[in-house]
């Protein structure tokens, strides 16, 4: 994998689910981001598999472990764009529009 960019809003999107994470039991919220951390990490070093996105082929995603969320991405091979920390009932295909989007 390559460096990473994220789209503008994911760092809202972790920010908002570790805080109602954190309000569910204490010390909660710091899970989902350590869990979010390995899962970005494994990529990284290209331990974990990714799986395609139906709503877009050019899209990857991986799951998080303990939690309904996955990392949506695109790899364009000089980098990884994430377009998303994706709750897997909530919304879903939120992100789409966010595949076309140059800025971060």
């Amino acid at each position: 994998m390559s460096r990473w960019r994220f789209h503008r809003a994911v760092l809202e999107e972790v920010e908002s689910t570790a805080r109602w994470y954190e309000r569910e039991r204490a010390g909660l919220g710091d899970e989902f981001v350590v869990a979010l951390d390995d899962v970005l990490a494994r990529l990284e070093r290209g331990e974990i598999a990714t799986s395609p996105v139906p709503e877009d082929p050019r899209a990857r995603r991986v799951f998080l472990a303990r939690f309904p969320h996955s990392v949506v991405f695109v790899d364009s091979g000089e980098e990884c764009f994430v377009l998303a920390v994706a709750h897997l009932r909530r919304s879903p295909g939120y992100w789409l529009a966010r595949v076309s989007e140059p800025d971060t």
